[in-house]
């Protein structure tokens, strides 16, 4: 009998290994990106102020201010992002797509969370499976997937995991939950997630 119904992924650092792709590389392809873009240092800076005035926190916010204050599109920006991003860094990992296609065949339904936006995510998972990843049937939860107030909900925020317990509609003992970063980790458990400790090198 399965215990747990959904299988509930962190991307960076458990889909692969931060030594392969670092968040300083991710960091300095968007500083790129928006330059690329006509988003200047003004922009950046009114972008940065804004975040620490309503204590908005994480890079998703901080791209959606930006493009607030300049009219590009937030798709616009995430996609000159990634264009940017070295994802030939991130080696293909087939015993990756093989344990998760075992985990859906056993009935489990698979679910990424992440606090990046969703083009990233496609990306990372393409370098890791090619197009077999959309065998998985995957539920993708992203930097942009939930919005309370003026900003965009990310790990480790409470209403982040209540979120998806809600659109999943189901229980936190439901949801067994992996990732790199421990205080996301603990802030899962709280509300009642099995939620795991996980790096590439545990795998």
């Amino acid at each position: 009998m399965i215990k747990f119904k959904y299988i509930l992924l962190d991307c960076d650092g458990v889909l692969y290994d931060k030594k392969e792709l670092s968040l300083r590389d991710i960091y300095t392809a968007l500083h790129n990106a928006a330059e690329s873009l006509g988003l200047d240092e003004h922009i950046r800076k009114r972008a940065i102020n804004i975040k620490k005035e309503n204590d908005v926190e994480g890079m998703i916010n901080y791209m959606h201010l930006m493009c607030d204050f300049s009219g590009v599109s937030f798709d616009e920006l995430a996609c000159k992002h990634v264009e940017l991003i070295d994802y030939a860094q991130i080696e293909k990992d087939d015993y990756f797509i093989s344990r998760m296609l075992k985990l859906k065949d056993f009935g489990y339904k698979l679910v990424i969370a992440s606090n990046n936006h969703k083009q990233h995510i496609e990306k990372v998972l393409t370098h890791l499976a090619g197009d077999l990843w959309k065998d998985l049937d995957l539920e993708i939860f992203h930097g942009s997937s939930f919005k309370s107030g003026v900003q965009f909900l990310k790990k480790p925020q409470l209403e982040f995991y209540e979120a998806i317990i809600n659109t999943l509609n189901c229980k936190p003992e439901d949801i067994s939950f992996f990732d790199d970063d421990i205080v996301n980790v603990k802030a899962a458990k709280e509300l009642g997630i099995d939620a795991w400790f996980d790096s590439p090198k545990e795998h």
